[in-house]
Order: C-alpha cells, then sequence, then structure tokens
C-alpha cells in the first residue's frame, strides 16, 4: 500500500469516527430532553409575602420588637408599664428610639428578656394591648427582632452609635439591667461622633393629654 493510500484511509476512518461521536452526541440531547419532558413538575418557589413579618430567629429568641407604642411614652414610663405587667427583672436591655428634634418616641422598642419563656410571655401580653396610661387608640404589636437577637448583640449595635454621645439626653440612650436595676452602658471602642440633628425643645413628660407626632407617624 503506497503511503499517499494510507494517508487517505487514516483521514477516511478519523471523519467516520468524528461523524459517529457527533450523532451519539445528539441521540444523548434528545433523549434527555424526551425525559425532561416526561418529568414531574418542579415545585414552584415559595416568595416572602410583601411586608410579611422576619422569620422567627433560630434557637430560642430572647429579643422581641413592641411597636404602636404611644408617642408621648419616654424610657422611664415604658419601664413603668413592663414592671407593673409583671416583667420587673426579667429584662435586661431596653431601648425606645427618640425623634431627637421633636422630643418624642418613633413608636417602638426593643426589649431583651433574661428567658426564652419571659419573650414568650411578653408576645402574649403585649400583642393586642390597648391599656395605656395616656389616651390612646393605638393596639400594640409584638415580633421577634431582627437581625439582632440577645445582650450581647444588642450592647455591639448600640455602644458606637451617635445616642451615646454625651450630648445626648440619658432618656434617649439604650438601658442595660441586672437584677431589675440599670447598670452602666458598656463604653464604646471608638469615638462616637454626635448627632447632625438639633434635640427638640419640649421633650414629652409623664402626663396625659394629645399625642405627638413623630417622623415615623402617629
Amino acid at each position: 500500500i503506497s503511503e499517499s493510500a494510507l494517508l487517505g484511509f487514516v483521514q477516511q476512518q478519523q471523519q467516520t469516527s468524528h461523524a459517529s461521536a457527533k450523532a451519539e452526541a445528539k441521540a444523548k440531547a434528545k433523549a434527555q430532553a424526551q425525559a425532561q419532558s416526561h418529568a414531574e413538575p418542579s415545585e414552584p418557589k415559595v416568595r416572602a409575602a410583601p411586608n410579611a413579618p422576619p422569620p422567627q430567629p433560630p434557637g430560642e429568641p430572647t429579643t422581641v420588637m413592641l411597636r404602636n407604642i404611644p408617642n408621648r411614652y419616654t424610657s422611664g414610663s415604658l419601664l413603668v408599664l413592663l414592671d407593673e405587667r409583671g416583667f420587673q427583672a426579667c429584662y435586661d436591655f431596653v431601648y425606645l428610639p427618640m425623634d431627637f428634634q421633636n422630643g418624642v418616641n418613633l413608636g417602638y422598642a426593643f426589649v431583651n428578656l433574661l428567658r426564652h419563656s419571659d419573650a414568650i410571655r411578653f408576645k402574649e401580653v403585649f400583642q393586642g394591648f390597648q391599656d395605656w396610661r395616656f389616651d390612646s387608640a393605638k393596639v400594640s404589636e409584638v415580633s421577634w427582632a431582627h437581625p439582632h437577637q440577645g445582650l450581647a448583640e444588642h450592647v455591639e449595635r448600640y455602644r458606637n452609635s451617635p445616642v451615646m454621645h454625651p450630648s445626648m439626653p440619658d432618656e434617649y440612650k439604650p438601658m442595660m439591667f441586672q437584677s431589675g436595676k440599670r447598670v452602666q452602658f458598656p463604653p464604646p471602642t471608638r469615638v462616637i461622633k454626635a448627632p447632625k440633628l438639633r434635640l427638640g425643645r419640649d421633650r414629652p413628660r409623664d402626663s396625659a393629654g394629645p399625642e405627638e407626632s413623630s417622623r415615623e407617624g402617629s
């Protein structure tokens, strides 16, 4: 056999092999497509409903968010309310955010209870609560705090916050407790910048009267 004939034979074999491999791949793809068309349809992805409450944190969460608090409540009057409802010495962290300009609360607070069972009881007591010390039609709601849970996470969240600046009134700041007594908040780990907003001249008082509006509405 001449060299040219041998070379032609090899090239013919390579072409036949490539064509066979191509046909095999095409048949395999067709078979996979047919199998998928007969397979059971996959379940659609479940999307969270708009404005859905945050999911329950893992484990046994202890921090709750109390919403729809009348705007005239101060941190002091909120503590009185918690103690009157049977939670004295059952919490170690309370924070009622304030509107720095208007001097009223923003309508919600974070409370960390000592035990998960205390947090469950808190939700039972204050979900739908209306027995405020001031005239108000607000109905409170309670949910698990998100994303921060527990005393340690809230300390780290606020210890370097502008709300802890020395120029801020003490009643505007997050509070820590031990055995029912307020204790000093851990010091910051860096220089705290003063809030840019000016403090309101008229601060809320513990007396009945028409509610004042806040930045988040009444």
